[in-house]
């Protein structure tokens, strides 16, 4: 998680750096400086030392919306710190006016909340992303998402279209859309979008186990374990992977591998409701 964070937010960084948004009073050597610093120490791992870092940001220079943002995001990932981190998001939200960084607050503001399980903000949030930037596709994924753990995967469709007609050999757009098609159990659109997905990235793991539990809600239980098969394969850590295949061999009265792959999937740290005992 760390090294995904750092990346996220070095990336960040440097559009900063580069003054593309940074009001003219902030433009100085030391704002550089301590953007370096806090960056640097946010790559290191240092997170409670980089939030400090942007603290000192905010009070040197205190309308320059980053301060606030950069701290919001390295607040998230520290434990217990989240309401510190929307209000960062927040009082980032009032300094700036920029379309563009509306929408990069708006996006992160979203995903905190989803994280919090407050699914409506981030419905909110992420509406408001794409109302400041209507090209942002990680917007879109993120209101897809939030839908879908609001219960509402059919309004989350849409956006996932938006993302099929934006890129159509974007396997995680397919997946995405699938997904959401599986939920409301139309399975016809969910199979053909999962197998486009599975086409074009044949190292997605994903859309397999997917499919394969489509497969075995309609009784084809050996499409259903050679789906969940091949997931395994290409992804031996991936928990889910196990989960479903055990059920598909439960269905198909194979007590012992179902057994087995429950105690896979629990050792990777799975759950398994109901235990197979046929």
């Amino acid at each position: 998680m760390c090294r995904k964070f750092c990346i996220d937010l070095f990336g960040i960084l440097l559009l900063a750096a580069s003054f593309c948004s940074v009001p003219a009073a902030a433009q100085t050597k030391a704002f550089v400086e301590i953007i370096q610093k806090g960056s640097g120490e946010a790559e290191a791992g240092k997170f409670a030392t980089a939030a400090e870092t942007f603290k000192e940001c905010e009070r040197l220079f205190p309308a320059a919306f980053e301060c606030n943002f950069f701290r919001g995001k390295i607040l998230r990932v520290i434990p217990g710190r989240t309401d510190e981190a929307i209000k960062e998001f927040l009082a980032a939200l009032s300094k700036t006016d920029s379309r563009a960084d509306l929408s990069s607050v708006y996006y992160d503001l979203g995903q905190i909340y989803r994280a919090s399980g407050k699914k409506s903000e981030a419905l909110v949030a992420f509406s408001k992303a794409l109302q400041n930037s209507p090209e942002n596709a990680k917007a879109y994924i993120g209101r897809a998402m939030a839908y879908y753990e609001n219960g509402e995967p059919a309004k989350g469709i849409p956006d996932a279209s938006f993302l099929v007609r934006r890129n159509p050999n974007d396997a995680k757009a397919f997946d995405l859309r699938g997904t959401l098609y599986a939920a409301i159990f139309d399975h016809q659109n969910a199979i053909l979008d999962l197998s486009r997905a599975i086409r074009l990235d044949p190292s997605f793991a994903m859309p397999l186990v997917t499919r394969g539990n489509i497969y075995a809600l309609q009784e084809k239980f050996e499409l259903a374990i050679a789906d969940h098969t091949k997931a395994v394969s290409i992804d031996p850590q991936l928990a889910i992977a196990y989960v479903s295949r055990a059920a598909a061999y439960c269905s198909s009265k194979k007590k012992e591998l179902a057994n087995a792959d429950e105690r896979k999937a629990i050792e990777l740290g799975g759950k398994i409701a109901q235990p197979c005992r046929f």
